[in-house]
């Protein structure tokens, strides 16, 4: 049990991943390259965008570079998903749940500001997640543990009292590396395929609150 939740955004509250692995797909065609879900699992699932796009470019782009191509990546990915947008089932109840019972709460994302505030705009989630770390506030990516041992200090718990919510291989290896517990979403990859995980879940309309929340004070 825990006395606090963090959240990955994509593939955990939403299921992005399809939309964003055909918006990368499309961008990157349109760059010259040619890349399938093996290259997309090695250089983008979890990562940060500037990791990706140094991967996809073959150099460390500039600021100004990388603010160009996270611009229209993430464009070409808000169309896409716009239509589709819902969180994961369960999750909605799950987090009214959580709420109620004054559980603290954060999300870690590798996403932009900009993928942020589109999905908190759309489905209301700022009343949920008081802390919310994106990759504009780190310089390391996942699997490098900075983003969740932020998120914990913003909780004001240690890291050790935090359960992760996590659907890449590179998120669960940041959150052991900061200490954490880790249920698995099999919304990127197969249930079979984690290991070392708490549990794995492939939404939350089974999840029990009551099961992974010890109920104490975290002041």
């Amino acid at each position: 049990m825990a006395r606090a939740w963090i959240f990955d955004m994509d593939g955990v509250l939403v299921n992005t991943n399809p939309y964003h692995k055909s918006a990368w797909t499309t961008y990157a065609a349109e760059l010259g390259h040619n890349i399938d879900e093996v290259w997309m699992s090695r250089h983008i699932f979890g990562r940060i965008n500037r990791d990706a796009i140094t991967a996809l470019l073959g150099h460390e782009p500039s600021e100004e570079e990388l603010k160009i191509h996270t611009a229209n990546k993430e464009a070409l990915f808000i169309d896409l998903f716009r239509p589709h947008i819902a969180l994961l089932p369960g999750l909605d109840k799950l987090l009214a749940e959580a709420k109620a019972a004054n559980v603290p709460l954060a999300v870690a994302t590798s996403a932009p500001r900009m993928n942020v505030e589109f999905i908190f705009g759309e489905l209301g989630l700022a009343q949920y997640f008081p802390v919310v770390i994106d990759d504009e506030m780190i310089t390391r990516g996942k699997p490098d543990p900075e983003i969740y041992l932020k998120a914990a200090k913003a909780l004001s718990v240690q890291p050790e009292d935090c359960l992760v919510f996590e659907d890449s291989f590179s998120g669960v290896r940041a959150a052991h590396a900061a200490g954490m517990p880790v249920i698995a979403l099999s919304t990127t990859h197969k249930s079979f395929e984690f290991t070392d995980v708490e549990l794995v879940i492939k939404d939350f309309q089974d999840f029990c609150l009551s099961d992974w929340w010890n109920g104490e004070s975290h002041v």
